[in-house]
């Protein structure tokens, strides 16, 4: 299953910038390719694995990619546990032409998913835990820090080809909150 990602923002996160943030938020563009794989290995266990990459500034600029890799256990029709880890690099903000790493993340986590059928829509939840420890190429400095994550999606069908094949509308928003430096 492929799908394809693209940032943007929402209405409901500006607003909670304006009423609760002094911050001053620059906006940017970014383009995100993302290929999700879900493979069943029994009735109740599953391997999930992604990867991405992401560019800035209309497919010109490298931003980052990441690999992810991670076991599901079915603990309910539509509760799953997942347990997991991803790698990630971050391409320098000062020679994106020479495409070189600034920073390496290693990030174990770990999410509770919950879907629900609205009649054709499907509604889901994810609540993630994340361990991110960050690895500064050029410098000795490492950081780490834990970020919690709540994200609401709903998946509209638009058109079925054939049984197995469909189009859809994605739509949803996620909720991160960073603990620690």
């Amino acid at each position: 299953m492929i799908y394809i990602n693209f940032m943007s923002y929402s209405a409901v996160g500006e607003l909670l910038h304006v009423a609760c943030s002094t911050k001053k938020i620059e906006p940017s563009d970014q383009q995100w390719f993302q290929y999700y794989l879900k493979y069943d290995l029994s009735a109740k266990w599953s391997f999930l694995g992604d990867t991405g990459y992401r560019w800035q500034k209309e497919l010109a600029v490298p931003s980052q990619y990441l690999v992810r890799a991670a076991s599901g256990y079915d603990l309910l029709p539509n509760v799953r546990l997942v347990v997991g880890f991803a790698h990630l690099d971050f391409y320098e903000a000062s020679s994106y032409e020479a495409n070189s790493v600034e920073r390496l993340e290693y990030r174990p986590y770990q999410e509770l998913q919950m879907s629900q059928d609205f009649g054709k829509v499907k509604a889901s939840q994810r609540f993630r835990l994340e361990e991110r420890a960050f690895r500064f190429v050029n410098s000795d400095q490492k950081k780490f820090n834990f970020r919690f994550r709540y994200r609401v999606l709903f998946r509209i069908p638009l058109h079925q080809f054939e049984p197995g094949c469909s189009i859809f509308l994605i739509s949803g928003d996620e909720l991160l909150i960073n603990v620690g430096r």
